[in-house]
């Protein structure tokens, strides 16, 4: 977003950079957890409750990166305006830079699913 401004760029509409933790359920069991819980899919309650292995609730690994859990949840008011959705994916690993044949900077799939029809 920084490179963006510092080149000038001006959108048309308001442009938003989101940040999902858990989205590969590694901790928690549950893939693509953040972005679940923003979309309503996963309820808050039952997000507030899920266990890690060392029986560490969500609720309770939120609270000690300093948020609030109570904060967890479905936001309507910011998914009504969302007229673009964009998911980037950076695959990651603790050994993926020592697999032979890794390259040095991750490799675009190049996997696009678009969509349109209606109006607003």
């Amino acid at each position: 977003m920084d490179r963006l401004r510092a080149g000038g760029f001006s959108p048309r509409r308001p442009l938003a950079l989101v940040v999902f933790t858990e989205e590969e359920g590694g901790r928690f069991g549950v893939p693509c957890l953040g972005s679940r819980l923003m979309s309503g899919s996963l309820g808050a309650d039952a997000a507030r409750r899920l266990t890690d292995r060392d029986g560490v609730t969500l609720a309770s690994a939120v609270a000690a990166a300093g948020l609030d859990p109570a904060h967890l949840g479905e936001d309507a008011e910011a998914l009504a305006g969302v007229g673009c959705f964009v998911e980037l994916h950076v695959e990651q690993g603790r050994l993926l830079d020592r697999l032979p044949g890794t390259p040095r900077w991750p490799w675009p799939r190049r996997s696009w699913r678009t969509g349109g029809g209606g109006s607003r």
